[in-house]
C-alpha cells in the first residue's frame, strides 16, 4: 500500500529527508499565490472605483479544469495565464496552478488558506503502468500533488473537485 504524506509546516531544510527535498516547492508557490493576488485584488478594486469591465471570475466559476501536466514537464502560469491558455487549447491545468489560484482568491476574500502539499513514492513497477511512455527510474518515483487547506485546518483538493480521477489523494 502507498502511503502518502502531508505537509504543511517547512520541517529542517538541512537534512537529506523526503521532507527537506520537496519543502521548498512552498516558496515557489507562494510567489505564484502572490502574483495571483495581486491579479484579483487589481482586477476587483478596478471594478469597484470604475463599475466598468468585470471583477475576476472565482475559480470554480471560470470553467477551468483539472488536467495532469505532461509526463516529465511542470508547467506554472498565473490565473490570467491559465485563462488565456485554456481559452486558446480547451486544455485544463495541474494542481499547483489551481491551488495557487485558489488559495489567491480565498486570502483576497479574507481566508487564511495555505497550500499544502502531499507526495508518494511510487515503486517503478506500479509508476510504468501509469506512465508507459515516461522513462521510469528502477528505484520509482516520487508524485507530488497540491491542495488547500483552510485555517480550521480541512483540506479541500481543489484538483478532485475540478475533475481528477484516481485515489492518490483519497488516503490520509
Amino acid at each position: 500500500m502507498l502511503t502518502p504524506l502531508w505537509h504543511v509546516t517547512l520541517p529542517d531544510l538541512e537534512d537529506n529527508t523526503v521532507e527537506s527535498h520537496f519543502a521548498p516547492l512552498v516558496f515557489a508557490l507562494a510567489g505564484m499565490i502572490k502574483i495571483n493576488e495581486f491579479h484579483i485584488n487589481r482586477q476587483m478594486k478596478k471594478f469597484r472605483a470604475t463599475g466598468r469591465g468585470t471583477p475576476f471570475p472565482p475559480l470554480y466559476a471560470s470553467g477551468v479544469r483539472y488536467q495532469e501536466d505532461p509526463p516529465g514537464k511542470e508547467n506554472w502560469r498565473d490565473c490570467f495565464a491559465i485563462l488565456a491558455y485554456v481559452a486558446a487549447t480547451g486544455r485544463g491545468v495541474d494542481c499547483d496552478q489551481l491551488i495557487c489560484w485558489r488559495v489567491a482568491e480565498l486570502r483576497s476574500a479574507g481566508i487564511a488558506a495555505e497550500p499544502v502539499i502531499k507526495w508518494q513514492h511510487i515503486p517503478a513497477a506500479v509508476a510504468r503502468r501509469l506512465y508507459p511512455t515516461m522513462k521510469i527510474p528502477d528505484d520509482g518515483l516520487w508524485m507530488i500533488h497540491c491542495c488547500v487547506r483552510f485555517p480550521d485546518g480541512s483540506i479541500e483538493d481543489t484538483s478532485k473537485n475540478l475533475g481528477m480521477g484516481g485515489n492518490f489523494t483519497g488516503k490520509v
